[in-house]
């Protein structure tokens, strides 16, 4: 609520066009609503109020400003053409999650384990995050998947980013297997995992071996088949 202060009080009543205008919030990002008219004093009151409509969300963003411009006066002169309006934040710097995949290998060729790692809400800066890929029970040696390492950016304003690991196809029966994949190093966001933890947040992929069995009269035929299930992260 901007408040329209008089020098002295008159015995006429007063008139000021009023409209406001973006600074660094905007109408485009949904920030505030629009306003504009003609604010009325009555003679022999010393002020009058204008209010502008602030809209909330959950987005971490710096402090952010717009303006209300005033014209046109009547039975009195502008010594203040303008009042700056800040919209202070109040959410919190957003934290970092990433889910467990599940991915069927398939007995040749590759397959993509894709990981989305989440914002607890946006933000209008740019996160990053680095993550690298470690060998539970299925490894890099037996050519379980392929390692990945690297930087993951999620752009202002988004919500989500992804992590893509390659998994290898085989024909041989094996018991469910995990990898994982480490994230370390987040910009702009707080560390993810239990506080205090003291240790990077990691998620498991399983990558399971299904016998599949096809029967036809007395006959018995065996064809081995991969797949990838997700298994929730234990925190000790």
């Amino acid at each position: 609520m901007f408040t329209v202060t008089l020098s002295a009080v008159s015995g006429q009543t007063v008139t000021v066009d009023y409209q406001t205008a973006d600074g660094s919030a905007t109408l485009a990002n949904g920030d505030y609503a629009a306003a504009s008219g003609t604010l009325t004093i009555p003679a022999k009151t010393a002020s009058g109020t204008i209010t502008v409509v602030v809209n909330g969300d959950t987005k971490f963003e710096s402090n952010e400003t717009f303006v209300v411009n005033l014209s046109g006066a009547g039975n009195a002169t502008i010594a203040d053409t303008q009042g700056q309006g800040t919209i202070t934040n109040d959410d919190a710097v957003p934290s970092l999650t990433i889910n467990d995949v599940s991915v069927t290998e398939g007995n040749a060729g590759t397959a993509n384990a894709v990981f989305t790692v989440s914002l607890s809400n946006t933000t209008d800066q740019t996160v990053t995050v680095n993550y690298a890929t470690a060998n539970g029970t299925a490894t890099t040696a037996n050519s379980d998947y392929v390692a990945a390492s690297g930087t993951l950016t999620i752009p202002a304003k988004t919500a989500s980013g992804t992590i893509t690991v390659v998994v290898n196809g085989d024909t041989k029966f094996e018991s469910n297997e995990t990898f994982v994949v480490n994230l370390s190093g987040a910009g702009n966001a707080t560390h993810f995992g239990h506080p205090g933890a003291g240790h990077d947040h990691q998620r498991r992929r399983r990558a399971d071996d299904l016998d599949q069995r096809c029967f036809g009269d007395r006959g018995q035929r065996r064809d081995g088949q991969r797949g990838v299930h997700g298994q929730p992260v234990e925190h000790h």
